[in-house]
């Protein structure tokens, strides 16, 4: 099988769209909070119903960021 540029492309680009998510979510978190995202919510005292609202959260927004993605990817294969 081979692996065309445009597909060496596009996996490319959902990785760089997932990181750009992250980042983002990681400055947002700090600007609401003034601290850092913790990597451990147990061992930094952040209550449960906190860390689940943000694992959903990014979950869905890098979910969404990435379907955005796709979509624009494919309408710009059929063009």
């Amino acid at each position: 099988m081979k692996i065309t540029k445009n597909e060496i492309l596009y996996t490319a680009g959902a990785f760089l769209v997932s990181y750009g998510v992250k980042a983002g979510l990681k400055y947002g978190y700090k600007k609401i909070y003034g601290e850092k995202l913790p990597d451990n919510p147990e061992k930094s005292g952040i209550d449960a119903t906190q860390a689940i609202i943000w694992t959903v959260g990014i979950s869905a927004l890098g979910g969404l960021a990435k379907l955005l993605y796709r979509k624009n990817m494919y309408s710009l294969k059929e063009s």
